[in-house]
């Protein structure tokens, strides 16, 4: 039987395939609306990826399979460079005239002998993640923090629009659109700490029309937005009189006659 402390050791197998690229990554990158994206330099993740000295990646606007075989934008990168600790792989997409032009989701391939067009069965074609491209959103941003303090993070770009637009918080091994929020960093609205991905779609921007941290105390502007409401955040009539004189009951039972009492019964 087991005594005092109790854990469980993961050791590693006894051997390691030489080479392996991780799948299910994810890169980002920006292009400005009616351009080309410029070249770009992606980083490609594994283990023990200085053996790969002929892998090559494509960027393909189809799958791996059809993209490579024509009908589709294929650009097809140089060999990689092998970066720190041997746990990636650098590659510099040259792109043609006219690039990528379209934003959205492009996928990455990888061919570990750098020849996509034939295939074995040792070596076939690779899915290992997708490019996204954006004309929103600027990209590869560092946000430098200190722990256990709240502070915000600015967002720049084009066409930002507090509607709509969202940001979240994942880990640091995680992926955007794919990962969960983290559980190491909170969102403290009205008490309550925002983790969940609901609640990270319910906090909006800083922006003109909500704000007023910047106004007079009592005095605020309100503006009008068509299907969208304030979740938790319902005014405190109780504690408002001038609003509390305009409910229902509260004006009409006195003179149904008053403005927008009509049908108080």
């Amino acid at each position: 039987a087991l005594t005092g402390d109790m854990y469980l050791q993961i050791l590693p197998g006894t051997t390691v395939t030489a080479g392996r690229v991780f799948h299910s990554q994810r890169w980002y990158a920006k292009t400005a609306a009616g351009a080309s994206l410029d070249d770009f330099s992606m980083m490609v993740q594994g283990e023990q990826v200085a053996t790969l000295t002929a892998a090559k990646i494509a960027v393909t606007t189809a799958t791996c399979e059809a993209g490579l075989t024509g009908g589709a934008t294929t650009v097809i990168s140089d060999v990689g460079v092998v970066g720190a600790m041997d746990g990636s792989l650098k590659y510099t997409v040259t792109l043609p005239a006219g690039g990528l032009t379209a934003a959205g989701f492009h996928n990455v391939c990888f061919k570990r002998d750098g020849n996509f067009a034939a295939e074995s069965s040792g070596n076939k074609v690779e899915m290992i993640g997708q490019l996204v491209v954006t004309r929103r959103a600027d990209v590869q941003r560092t946000f430098v923090l200190d722990a256990d303090v709240e502070q915000s993070l600015e967002v720049t770009g084009a066409d930002l629009d507090w509607r709509r637009d969202r940001v979240m918080v994942v880990d640091c091994n995680g992926m955007c659109g794919v990962s969960r929020p983290s559980t190491a960093a909170v969102l403290p609205v009205a008490g309550s700490h925002y983790t969940t991905l609901s609640k990270y779609n319910a906090y909006v921007a800083l922006n003109p029309a909500g704000d007023i941290s910047d106004r007079a105390a009592g005095v605020a502007n309100y503006t009008e937005v068509p299907n969208r409401f304030c979740a938790t955040t319902n005014i405190p009539m109780d504690s408002t009189p001038e609003l509390l004189a305009q409910g229902c009951f509260q004006k009409c039972s006195v003179d149904p006659a008053a403005d927008f009492c009509s049908g108080y019964d």
